[in-house]
């Protein structure tokens, strides 16, 4: 899901300056793209300490450890993520106008400053089941995106938009599969027209016939 873009990829792109009294949020969102950036195991402490400006006894005044500012972030990328979907499900009554605005976004979201692919997903693939705490907010959001998509397909069912062969809550999970493995392919340098055929053939497949 989409977040602030005002940056460029690289540690370079997303330094700050020192503020005399230093915004929370705002350097919590820069911590955040570290770890989007490189990784829970690839970042360091020194990593963080270069992007914020803080020295290490203000971030662990702040934030806690490295583990601490990891989870910190992944809950705000999750929350930022949940807004925008919600924002973006929200936008039309009509289920497929809906669906259409998700696989845009999608599509747009690959070709943007961010860096590729999900946090979320990507700490899925990298810690797994390892980290009990990463993985409330890996499954947090997983849930919620499921959740988002069935309202969305369940509206779709009762106005004949969408195929009522499965269950809601089955075709939602299978379209936030889908587009979890979209960040996955994206990360991997698949092709805009790759995502693009997957993402028809999600729509396609369950519209009510």
């Amino acid at each position: 899901m989409p977040v602030s873009t005002d940056f460029n990829l690289g540690l370079e792109g997303i330094k700050m300056s020192r503020p005399r009294e230093f915004d929370y949020d705002k350097v919590l969102n820069q911590l955040m793209l570290v770890f989007w950036l490189k990784g829970y195991k690839g970042t360091s402490l020194a990593d963080l300490v270069e992007v914020s400006k803080l020295k290490k006894q203000s971030i662990y005044g702040a934030y806690g450890d490295k583990h601490a500012v990891f989870i910190k972030a992944l809950r705000l990328y999750r929350m930022q993520a949940m807004d925008s979907i919600q924002t973006l499900l929200n936008q039309e009554k009509s289920a497929i106008k809906t669906l259409e605005l998700w696989r845009a976004n999608l599509l747009e979201s690959g070709l943007n400053d961010c860096p590729k692919g999900c946090l979320i997903v990507n700490m899925a693939l990298e810690l797994g089941e390892e980290d009990p705490e990463a993985k409330i907010e890996i499954d947090a959001l997983f849930e919620d995106s499921e959740r988002l998509l069935e309202e969305v397909i369940r509206r779709g069912q009762e106005n004949s938009e969408i195929t009522s062969q499965f269950p809601a809550k089955v075709i939602a999970q299978s379209l936030a599969t889908t587009q979890h493995g979209i960040r996955v392919l994206e990360k991997t340098g698949a092709s805009p027209d790759k995502i693009k055929m997957i993402l028809d053939y999600s729509i396609k497949s369950i519209l009510a016939t």
